[in-house]
This record gives C-alpha cells, structure tokens and sequence, in this order.
C-alpha cells in the first residue's frame, strides 16, 4: 500500500519562521500537493520557511522540480529557505542533479531554527 503525502505547518521561533514537516511519498502523484503547500509558505510575513523532508519515504523527479522552483520563488522574494533531511531518498537526487549546492541543509529542524537566528546567514 502507498503512503500517501502529509503535510503539516507550524509557525516557530523568532522571525516569522514557519516549519513545513512533509511524510510519505513525493511523486507525479502527489508533486500537486506538495508544490500548493509550498507556496502558500513562500510568501510574507514569513521570513523563513524551514522544510522538514526527513519522514519522507520517496523523492521522485517531480519533487525536485518543485523543490527547485520553490528555492528560486524564496530566493525572488526574499525568503530563507532550508531543507532539513538525512534521509539517502532525498539527498540522492539532489547529488546525482548536481543541485545540492543550491540548498541549505540542515540535520535536525532545531538546527535549522538556530540559523535562523543570524540575519546574514544564506
């Protein structure tokens, strides 16, 4: 049985800091949902907006394509963006695309919440 995509928003910390936690699948069938849930973060007030990928199960071509342009909507807007995830199912893709450079990767979402602490960081 496939897992199917949750997604589930706070708002955290200093900065108007929101943490998008995604599980499950993000494939064709599912990218829709993923990228709308992106969007609606990757924009003011919000400051930062951290994704949180490490429950994620599977990481398809489409998801990085929204990865992407969500990363290049943060950046023309203004927004922080960090990806947090060990997971092999996520970082692979990024490597193997030669992308992994375009993000910041943190371990842990706390990690990711204590950078945002420094205006200056990228």
């Amino acid at each position: 049985m496939r897992q199917q995509l949750a997604l589930k928003q706070a708002t955290v910390g200093p900065g108007n800091t929101v943490v998008l936690t995604v599980s499950g699948e993000v494939d064709l069938v599912t990218a829709d949902d993923f990228e709308a849930h992106l969007k609606s973060v990757l924009s003011p007030p919000n400051e930062v907006v951290i994704l949180d990928l490490s429950e994620v199960t599977f990481f398809s071509s489409a998801g990085l394509s929204v990865l992407l342009a969500s990363a290049e909507s943060a950046e023309s807007s203004g927004i922080r963006f960090r990806l947090v995830t060990t997971e092999r199912v996520v970082l692979r893709p990024l490597e193997i695309t030669g992308v992994s450079g375009a993000f910041t990767v943190f371990d842990s979402v706390d990690e990711a919440i204590a950078s945002t602490q420094y205006r200056d960081s990228p």
